[in-house]
């Protein structure tokens, strides 16, 4: 859907409003719909992204996942202490060296999408390196 095709149903439906067709709930709903469509054909989410260009993330047990990505996998997961964090697993086996040297200075993050994030921009980074 363009911006053109919504501004065009948008105008449809407040015309429809304005000569009482819609009562005003209907009218925000329909609106509201309209407007979500929208934003999914045009602004994708980061799974969406991610999904789009080959990248997995599987849960392995509550806390722990494994990131699937272009040039590497490698787990993550959440740790905690006096209080909690996610890292990327740099001491298992087989982690990528290119890996354990990016992650190794700084490998505390507060969420969940900060951790893929990084994983993921230093995948990208790594497939504009080739």
């Amino acid at each position: 859907m363009t911006r053109e095709d919504l501004l065009l149903k948008i105008e449809d439906l407040e015309n429809e409003y304005r000569k009482e067709k819609i009562d005003r709930a209907t009218y925000l709903k329909k609106h509201k719909s309209i407007t979500n469509k929208f934003n999914k054909a045009n602004y994708p989410t980061f799974s969406q992204i991610m999904s789009k260009n080959g990248i997995k993330v599987k849960r392995q047990t509550s806390g722990w996942y494994t990131y699937i990505g272009i040039n590497f996998s490698v787990g993550f997961s959440q740790q905690s202490c006096e209080s909690t964090w996610w890292e990327v697993d740099l001491y298992e086996d087989n982690v990528d060296p290119r890996v354990f040297n990016h992650f190794e200075d700084y490998n505390q993050f507060d969420r969940k999408a900060d951790v893929l994030e990084s994983l993921y921009n230093f995948d990208k980074s790594l497939t504009f390196k080739k």
